[in-house]
């Protein structure tokens, strides 16, 4: 039970996260992703 996947965005820095249980990885390549869900970060940050 529980969300297996959070992106962390942080809208002054420009940066995103995917958290998983016990993983943090940056999205270094912009796109945060879960489940087969792929978002570019630059479009949520418009």
């Amino acid at each position: 039970m529980g969300v297996p996947t959070c992106w962390i965005i942080d809208p002054l820095g420009r940066d995103g996260w995917v958290a998983t249980p016990g993983m943090l990885v940056e999205a270094t390549d912009g796109i945060l992703r879960a489940s087969g869900i792929e978002l570019l970060l630059a479009e949520v940050l418009e």
